[in-house]
């Protein structure tokens, strides 16, 4: 079965109409404003993790 560019197209229309999004994919694209708020975010986050220990428990 050769697959072609108009058989990708339908399946992902099909997913998308499952999953109940919109094809048309506008507004917010994240959780930050811009993209200063998400570096500092990082920035913060890499801290607390450059804490954490490399070890795991077995639970």
């Amino acid at each position: 079965m050769s697959v072609n560019e108009q058989m990708v197209q339908d399946i992902v229309q099909e997913v998308v109409a499952k999953m109940q999004i919109a094809s048309d994919v506008s507004g917010n694209r994240g959780v930050f404003s811009d993209m200063n708020e998400a570096i500092e975010a990082a920035k913060k986050s890499q801290k607390i993790v450059a804490r954490m220990s490399l070890v795991t428990e077995k639970r």
